[in-house]
C-alpha cells in the first residue's frame, strides 16, 4: 500500500512552470519534490520531537466505556512503544519530468500526521501543512535548479 499527495492549487508552484522553458519544467519539479521531502530537520522526512501526551489530554477521557477499557487491558500488545523512522524513510518520489509524485509506502502514515487530536498535540502536522510550510524553501530550491539548468 502507498500514500500519495497530489499538490494541486499551489499557485506559486504553477505560476513558476508557466514561465520556464519546457526542457527545464521537469528539473524544476523535481527539485521542488526533492525539497519537499526534506531530511532529519525539514520536510515530510523530517520527525516532531517525541512529546507524551495521553489520551485523557487529547479527547477529555481514557476510554469511551467500559466494555472498551476492559478490553484493552486485555488485549494490549506487551512491547514498548519505540520509533523506529519507518514512517520518514518511506517518503520518495515517483515519476518522471512534470508529472512526479511525493508518495509514502508505509501504511501507517495515514493514521497519523496530526490527523488526529492527539497527533496535533504531539507535535505532528498534516502532509499538506508540512508542505505548506515548505513551499517558500522549495520554490526556491526551484529557482536554484532553473539557474544551473540554463547555466547561470
Amino acid at each position: 500500500m502507498k500514500i500519495s499527495i497530489l499538490v494541486k492549487g499551489v499557485s506559486g508552484v504553477q505560476n513558476m512552470l508557466k514561465k520556464i522553458p519546457i526542457g527545464a519544467k521537469g528539473v524544476v519539479a523535481h527539485a521542488i519534490g526533492l525539497y519537499l521531502l526534506g531530511d532529519e530537520r525539514h520536510g515530510l522526512k523530517h520527525y516532531a520531537p517525541y512529546k507524551k501526551v495521553s489520551r485523557k489530554q487529547a479527547y477529555g477521557v481514557t476510554f469511551s466505556s467500559d466494555k472498551q477499557r476492559r478490553w484493552f487491558w486485555a488485549n494490549r500488545p506487551a512491547i514498548p512503544y519505540r520509533r523506529t523512522g519507518a514512517q520518514g524513510k518511506a517518503w520518495g518520489l515517483e515519476g518522471k519530468s512534470t508529472n512526479i509524485r511525493i508518495v509514502n509506502r508505509d501504511p501507517s502514515v495515514k493514521y497519523t500526521r496530526g490527523q488526529t487530536n492527539l497527533h496535533r498535540l504531539m507535535g505532528w502536522q498534516t502532509a499538506m501543512g508540512t508542505i505548506r510550510s515548505n513551499m517558500k524553501g522549495a520554490l526556491r530550491a526551484g529557482f536554484q535548479a532553473l539557474l544551473r539548468f540554463i547555466g547561470r
